[in-house]
Formats: C-alpha cells, structure tokens, sequence
C-alpha cells in the first residue's frame, strides 16, 4: 500500500510541478493584465488547487482503507 501512496505523491507531485511552472511563466508575462491572460492564471490556479487537494484526498482514503485493514486483521 505504501508504494501506491509513494506513486501517487508522485505523480500528483509532478502534476502540480508542471501546473506550477505555467502559472509561474503566464504571471511574468508583459501582457499579464490582459483579461485573456487573466483567465490563463486563474485556471492554472484553480487546477493547481484542484490537483493539491485530490491529491490529499487520495492519501487520505488510502489511509483510511490501511486503517480497516490493520483492525481486521
């Protein structure tokens, strides 16, 4: 169980990398302002949030799921 809560750090991890570096790269852009620009930082906020935050529910039912286990045996 813990290589899939390791996997899926990781790759979450990765995801929020990338989303990270786009949020980075269109907030230093000259033409920020631009409301087209704007709604290019809001969506890769709101995924990189979105990411962040299933990424702790994942682990989260995986430790759920590892407590059930460890009482019934």
């Amino acid at each position: 169980m813990s290589i899939a809560t390791d996997q899926i750090s990781q790759i979450m991890g990765h995801k929020a990398k990338d989303l990270m570096t786009q949020l980075q790269n269109t907030v230093t852009r000259p033409d920020v302002a631009d409301p087209s620009i704007m709604a290019q930082v809001q969506y890769f906020t709101h995924q990189l949030y979105s990411t962040i935050g299933l990424q702790s529910a994942i682990l989260d039912v995986y430790k759920k799921i590892n407590q059930v286990i460890i009482q019934r045996i």
